[in-house]
């Protein structure tokens, strides 16, 4: 985890004004203070294609459009209105088929017998945000027992998906036995469609094993589609959702939203509850770490009981400006560089009063170190996996030149005709009316109706 070496501000002070946008719009409800934030910033210059790729990389495209066109109409140029509303309903289409996806699969689980519970994605969505479609996802998870595994894991080869790796082929299974991989991933081409199956060995960044009697006596409703599909409680999916964060060092801030949308979620949440199973599970500070980064960021409300834990956990407060998120957005907004020691002495003191983040690398217990070239590799292949291609503003279709020209000769002869220009000043005023038209930059269909509202304005001026 990165952990500073001198003071962090808050991800709110001194960044860009792309990324103070996106906070400002990353939440489902916006209060007027946000509503007047978005609009200040919208004043200001907004490097459209970084803000777009921030909101698709951190997967709040949908919520960003969602207030954006609401809160700013006609505030946003027309090619990044495009690209963002491009970017959301493909990921619409997608969520949307995700989520039947998973009912079949919830359907094939409960028929063979197989508990399998799912979490995050549509479920998340549907409990935390009130719709499926406001939450961003590319697959499907769940979580079953480990003695549950093989079965489903038969089930779903059996409906086409290929399994990475593969708990059920005899090869695999001396290498399983002793090595547990995060999750067993099972994608499936022609459905163009990825299962994660996570079990209480897959969780091991849970450091107390999932208490599979626990979670089912607190188990929940969650309706989407028509259906009602069972789920953890909002307790245990806020002590998942902290962990997974922690895992994956907060560098995206979606998960943060998640969080912050389940704690105002209209079921509401049993504080103490939630704190005496983050305590039995071993995971108390990864809980308030993952809270203190909601409200912090995105203004979470939580209860003074809950604000007192946090800011008497001392670790909690030293962690709060790090994590992968601050790092990611120093990087996305400024120059960095990565420095590395020697294989023999590493880093001294010296060269470490130089930097300003330190990071570690999480390794596992059957191998716990690494060399300085699989280090280096690992970190060049993390910054290159995000540099993701920035999505270009679409610019969308304009009125052919004829039709341009059609329209700038019907409109002078209108204006001539009705007094408003001279006939000896027409060369002139028919110069500045086809600046006009051509700024406007009308769209094809616009271009029609203009036409034809024309035409009928000269033909009534024709009258007699």
């Amino acid at each position: 985890m990165a952990r500073p070496l001198s003071s962090v501000p808050p991800l709110s002070e001194g960044a860009s004004p792309e990324w103070k946008l996106l906070l400002a719009c990353a939440r489902t409800r916006l209060d007027q203070a946000h509503r007047d934030r978005i609009r200040e910033l919208l004043q200001g210059p907004v490097d459209w294609n970084r803000f777009i790729s921030a909101a698709s990389r951190h997967r709040l495209d949908s919520l960003a459009n969602r207030h954006l066109a609401v809160e700013a109409a006609g505030a946003i140029p027309a090619g990044a209105a495009i690209t963002l509303e491009t970017l959301v309903r493909s990921r619409g289409r997608h969520s949307l088929l995700h989520a039947g996806r998973l009912i079949e699969l919830v359907d094939l689980f409960r028929s063979a017998g197989v508990a399998a519970v799912p979490y995050k994605g549509p479920t998340l969505g549907a409990l935390a945000y009130g719709s499926f479609a406001l939450r961003s996802f590319v697959d499907l998870d769940f979580i079953l027992p480990q003695r549950d595994l093989l079965r489903a894991a038969r089930l779903l080869t059996a409906q086409g998906f290929q399994a990475y790796p593969d708990p059920t082929a005899a090869e695999e299974a001396h290498f399983l036995a002793r090595f547990h991989p995060g999750q067993y991933a099972f994608i499936s081409p022609s459905k163009q469609l990825q299962v994660e199956l996570h079990t209480e060995n897959t969780l091991r960044y849970l450091p107390v094993p999932l208490d599979w009697e626990g979670l089912r006596r607190r188990f929940i409703q969650v309706s989407f589609g028509g259906r009602q599909v069972q789920t953890f409680s909002v307790e245990d999916t806020l002590i998942l959702l902290c962990v997974h964060g922690t895992k994956h060092f907060w560098e995206r801030l979606s998960w943060i939203c998640d969080i912050a949308e389940l704690v105002q979620a209209p079921r509401g949440v049993d504080w103490e509850l939630g704190q005496d199973l983050a305590r039995r599970a071993g995971c108390r500070r990864m809980w308030l770490l993952g809270l203190s980064l909601a409200n912090r960021l995105l203004d979470a409300p939580l209860p003074s009981a809950v604000r007192a834990w946090m800011e008497a956990d001392s670790q909690v407060q030293r962690l709060l400006p790090e994590g992968g998120l601050a790092l990611r957005t120093h990087l996305e907004t400024k120059p960095a560089a990565l420095v590395f020691g020697s294989e023999k002495h590493g880093l001294g003191k010296r060269d470490l009063s130089h930097c300003d983040w330190v990071l570690s690398i999480p390794t596992e217990e059957v191998c716990p170190s690494m060399n300085l070239g699989q280090a280096v590799a690992l970190c060049c292949y993390e910054v290159a996996r995000r540099a993701r291609p920035t999505p270009q503003l679409q610019t969308p279709a304009t009125a052919a030149a004829e039709h341009r020209d059609r329209i700038v000769t019907m409109l002078a002869t209108v204006l001539e005709d009705s007094g408003f220009t001279r006939p000896q000043a027409r060369a002139s005023q028919l110069l500045k009316v086809r600046r006009l038209v051509n700024r406007l930059r009308l769209a094809p269909q616009d271009a029609r109706l203009l036409q034809g509202m024309l035409r009928q304005i000269q033909w009534k001026l024709d009258q007699p």
